[in-house]
């Protein structure tokens, strides 16, 4: 059965642009493929706890037996959002961008994932030429010639920071 792993990280279930039309894209899919199986993550609603990246990161560089109970724990957190990749043959991420940036919960999880070997900078990425949408919501125009432009901080580290290699943007 092909899996989707969904991610959302808008802070609002009502009214989220983003969630809206991930669920839209979502529908289209699943209408090619009905027994594909959705497994998602809501960032938003379940967010890490920002001192597990500290703790995934130093316990990713300490010898297995010198690892506090927190390194541990943050790097199962780690292995466990590898996981949901790997096991994914495609990948749907809800992003808004907020104060012109991503939201903080955003780069909490890609700051944990790439503590797991199989999704640091320097490896192989399991995942890589699997299909992935972006969907990014931003309001307000921030291209060539307005007020705004280059305020955009978002959709270009989305781009270049994600654990794959080929992204369709949805820009809203």
């Amino acid at each position: 059965m092909p899996t989707i792993f969904r991610l959302d990280a808008s802070i609002r279930n009502e009214g989220s642009v983003t969630r809206a039309v991930a669920t839209t894209l979502e529908s289209a899919l699943l209408a090619n493929a009905p027994d594909t199986k959705i497994l998602r993550r809501d960032l938003a609603h379940a967010p890490l706890q920002s001192p597990v990246w500290a703790a995934a990161l130093t316990g990713s560089h300490a010898p297995q037996g010198q690892r506090t109970p927190e390194q541990h724990k943050a790097l199962a957190l780690a292995s466990e959002l590898g996981d949901e990749l790997s096991q994914a043959d495609a990948f749907i991420f809800a992003v808004p961008m907020y104060n012109f940036g991503v939201p903080p919960h955003v780069k909490a999880w890609f700051d944990v994932l790439i503590s797991d070997p199989r999704f640091s900078p320097r490896s192989a990425k399991p995942i890589a030429g699997k299909p992935a949408y972006l969907v990014l919501a931003r309001g307000g125009a921030y291209g060539p010639g307005t007020p705004r432009e280059g305020w955009d901080h978002a959709t270009g580290w989305l781009k270049l920071s994600p654990p794959v290699s080929v992204w369709s943007v949805l820009t809203l």
